[in-house]
């Protein structure tokens, strides 16, 4: 009986404690979470647009995996209702995939997967 008091009111202090904030004008609020991309990519085909193989449509789609990493939300009140916030982030990776009848059929040179890092 003790140990379910003690977890329903755990309970009903972390379910409240997120609308027991107040704020007020010149407040300064740090907040650590994770933060997703996930794209949601529509291709069509896909084109080589240089080198040698320019012009050339290989077919298929690509796709694009998501990410998380750990972000960082900085927020400075202006009023007791508006403020204004900075969201940062780790860098985010994400991977080109193409469709696996590419792999090896068209040519040596091309890659069947490619990572993209943002600056």
């Amino acid at each position: 009986m003790r140990k379910t008091l003690f977890t329903a009111s755990v309970l009903a202090v972390a379910l409240a404690a997120p609308f027991a904030q107040a704020h007020q004008a010149g407040d300064v609020i740090l907040r650590a979470g994770a933060i997703t991309v996930d794209p949601r990519e529509e291709t069509s085909r896909i084109l080589v647009d240089r080198g040698a193989l320019a012009g050339t449509n290989l077919g298929g789609k690509a796709s694009l995996d998501s990410d998380t990493q750990l972000g960082l939300n900085f927020a400075y009140m202006l009023t007791d209702h508006f403020g204004i916030e900075l969201l940062a982030a780790t860098p985010f990776s994400m991977t080109c995939l193409f469709p696996e009848q590419l792999a090896v059929s068209r040519t040596a040179s091309l890659a069947t997967s490619s990572t993209y890092r943002q600056p």
